[in-house]
């Protein structure tokens, strides 16, 4: 089982519990929240050691470009005892170059070149299910939101 997740849940005490459970997870992770893996990501940026991947695609309407960057063993917090995370973010840009879509990832999952966009989207599926229930439900005249 794959335990999905905003950045809310991208924190030690849970990724230790499900790994404790045999679980995965791939879970959101922002800069705001976690700015000592991202310090890390930007090291390893500096040392070439974070892998880039560029994909080009067709919508039916529009040409996208998908750039996908991959940083392995990642501390996900500053401590002695940090969990080392595999990391991954996409970028979408449409032909004019401007930014569409941008979100970043921490797994246990090994990521590579072949599965970085499989794991992507993957860790995407939970926002568009929590987006269609709350269409669904506002569809039947009632909201959601406070």
């Amino acid at each position: 089982m794959t335990f999905l997740g905003d950045d809310l849940y991208c924190k030690q005490p849970f990724c230790e519990r499900l790994k404790q459970q045999g679980q995965h997870f791939i879970l959101v992770c922002k800069p705001e929240s976690h700015k000592t893996l991202y310090e890390w990501v930007e090291d390893f940026q500096r040392l070439g050691q974070v892998d880039v991947i560029e994909k080009r695609r067709w919508t039916g309407k529009q040409r996208l470009t998908e750039r996908y960057r991959i940083a392995r063993q990642v501390p996900l917090r500053d401590s002695d005892d940090a969990l080392l995370m595999n990391w991954c973010e996409i970028e979408i840009m449409d032909e004019q170059g401007q930014l569409v879509y941008r979100n970043a990832f921490a797994t246990d999952y090994a990521v590579d070149a072949q599965n970085v966009a499989e794991i992507v989207s993957a860790g995407r599926t939970r926002w568009k299910i929590e987006k269609r229930k709350q269409q669904h439900v506002e569809n039947q005249g009632i909201s959601l939101r406070a």
